[in-house]
């Protein structure tokens, strides 16, 4: 099924001032893509490249906004009980299909938070690091290896890690290109790489774009369709083993509805009954049709 391409503007004239694309170079500059007017808190607007359709915000947040605004992020999570289940859960479901690839070994999350990728990771026998700016063992398990800081400054060796996960984090990254050329050293020959990022589809919601209060301009940076997302990451040197997106009603809501209503018995039963079909389905369903998420999954030729 043919992408959707994201909506023309008028030409933002301050933007020629800006650095070039990230994903293709072409040099501003570049059309406004959001065409509501910013608000007088909020003065960034998003510009769309007209040779590669990716989409970015014209003037990225403060660095402090960043922090602050992730910093409550991080402890409303931490005491979210329930979105810890719910993140783990995830977390158990993308290290499948990273593990029908490889066999396991050394693991890394890169935008991990407060590590509960990390943590499912060690639940299922990998040697799990973390890496994020805000990272601080927030998950509570002994044994996580969590990094504060970014990637680079970690300093992991060349070929160290087996696999590695982006989760929903590379829009939120100011240098997404450099930060997949480190990962692309850091993975070994043949490691997986497997991303996941919000897809920019009919219908994307435009709260999510301009429509913010004044510190969640730190959310999304970027915004990428399935063949951005695709690119960035080939233009990195990976090579694509396959592209599809998530399903929200084959991934694994109505289980957790049925946790909600105290009918956890029930919700493994589903689970355990139906997890061959739906999987086979939600591939199915992923690739031919866009949905909220894109899943790239590559390898390290």
């Amino acid at each position: 099924m043919p992408e959707e391409k994201p909506g023309r503007g008028s030409v933002d004239p301050a933007s020629s001032m800006m650095p070039p694309c990230p994903l293709c170079g072409r040099a501003g500059p570049f059309p406004t893509f959001d065409s509501h007017p910013p608000r007088a808190a909020n003065p960034c607007v998003y510009l769309r490249c007209p040779s590669c359709d990716l989409i970015f915000l014209s003037r990225p947040p403060l660095l402090e906004e960043v922090r602050v605004y992730y910093d409550r992020v991080s402890r409303d999570q931490e005491a979210n009980v329930e979105f810890h289940g719910k993140a783990l859960r995830t977390g158990h479901g993308l290290l499948e299909r990273i593990e029908s690839r490889i066999p396991k070994g050394r693991f890394l999350d890169v935008g991990a938070g407060p590590g509960y990728y990390v943590e499912a990771a060690a639940q299922r026998g990998w040697e799990a690091y973390g890496v994020d700016p805000i990272a601080d063992d927030q998950a509570g398990v002994p044994g996580l290896r969590m990094f504060r800081g970014t990637l680079e400054e970690a300093g992991y060796p060349e070929g160290f890690f087996d696999a590695c996960l982006i989760q929903q984090a590379l829009s939120h990254m100011s240098a997404p290109t450099a930060t997949l050329k480190q990962i692309f050293r850091n993975l070994r020959r043949g490691g997986i790489f497997l991303i996941v990022a919000p897809n920019f589809v009919r219908g994307f919601p435009r709260r999510r774009l301009t429509d913010w209060e004044d510190l969640t301009r730190a959310k999304h940076l970027y915004v990428f369709t399935r063949s951005t997302l695709r690119r960035i990451v080939e233009n990195a040197g990976f090579r694509t083993l396959s592209v599809s997106s998530e399903q929200p009603i084959l991934s694994g809501r109505p289980v957790d509805a049925l946790r909600k209503a105290g009918l956890s018995p029930l919700a493994d039963w589903v689970k355990r009954s139906f997890r061959g079909p739906v999987r086979g389905l939600r591939t199915l369903a992923g690739r031919l049709v866009p949905g909220p998420c894109s899943l790239v999954l590559s390898e390290k030729p």
